[in-house]
């Protein structure tokens, strides 16, 4: 669940963004990131949406 708000005209690279999990993450079998964590990330890139259509788009990564 996204906790801070991103608004696609204004994000750019290197913006921060903060998660919570639903559910719990896990890796082989193995919980590595529990439900209730709050996870913080990165914004890649992102690409501004249309004047009149179009959407905006994201890429991002999760910080260890």
């Amino acid at each position: 669940m996204l906790r801070n708000g991103i608004n696609a005209r204004t994000a750019k690279a290197g913006d921060s963004v903060y998660f919570e999990t639903a559910y719990p993450i896990a890796q082989n079998n193995r919980i590595v990131i529990p439900m209730g964590s709050f996870v913080r990330g990165k914004i890649l890139e992102s690409k501004r949406p249309g004047l009149i259509k179009g959407r905006g788009d994201f890429a991002w990564f999760l910080s260890r």
